[in-house]
C-alpha cells in the first residue's frame, strides 16, 4: 500500500461512519471457486471509499444470497475505478463479514477525458460506458464496453441525411 492510499485510509477510519448502502449481491461475482477457498470480484457502489470495505454491517444482504466463507479472496474496485483492494474473510456469520486487507492500491486516472460534444457526454456507469444528454441527466444508450462502442451508439442519435 502506498504511504498516500495509506494516509487517506487513516483519515477516512477516524471519519464518523456515514450510513452506506448495504452492498447488492448482483454486484459480487464469483471469479473462482476453488476446494479450500472461493475468490470474489466486488465492484463498489459509488461512495465507497478503501475503509468502508472493513464495515461489517455493508455485507449483509451477500451473506443472504452469496455468503463469503472463512478463507475467501474478495477483490473490491471503486465505482469510479480509483482505487482497488484484495482482502481475507477473517470471520463470516449470516449477517457480518470481517475483511482483512491484503493490498490496496490507487489506480492512476484517464490520461484523457471522456468524450463529450455539445449535447452529449460519455460516462462510466460502474460496469461499462453509457451516453448522458447533458440537459437533464437522461441516459440515452444502452451500456457498453468501450468508450469507442459508446460513441458508436451516440453517433446514431444525430439525424442522418436520407438520399
Amino acid at each position: 500500500m502506498t504511504a498516500a492510499l495509506a494516509k487517506k485510509v487513516e483519515i477516512e477510519m477516524d471519519k464518523p461512519a456515514a450510513k452506506l448502502p448495504e452492498i447488492d449481491p448482483n454486484i459480487v461475482t464469483r471469479q473462482s471457486s476453488g476446494f479450500a477457498f472461493n475468490e470474489w470480484f466486488v465492484r463498489l457502489p459509488e461512495g465507497y471509499v478503501p475503509a468502508d470495505i472493513l464495515r461489517l454491517d455493508i455485507w449483509k444482504r451477500v451473506q443472504n444470497s452469496k455468503p463469503f466463507k472463512m478463507h475467501d479472496k474478495v477483490r473490491c474496485v471503486a465505482f469510479d475505478l480509483s482505487w482497488e483492494s484484495e482482502s481475507i474473510v477473517a470471520r463470516a456469520n449470516s449477517s457480518e463479514v470481517s475483511l482483512t486487507p491484503i493490498w490496496q492500491k490507487e489506480i492512476m486516472g484517464r490520461s484523457k477525458p471522456l468524450f463529450e460534444d455539445e449535447n452529449y457526454r460519455v460516462v462510466w456507469v460502474g460496469m461499462g460506458f453509457r451516453a448522458q444528454r447533458k440537459r437533464d441527466g437522461q441516459f440515452m444508450t444502452e451500456t457498453t464496453a468501450t468508450e469507442n462502442l459508446c460513441i458508436r451508439d451516440l453517433t446514431n442519435l444525430y439525424p442522418k441525411r436520407v438520399s
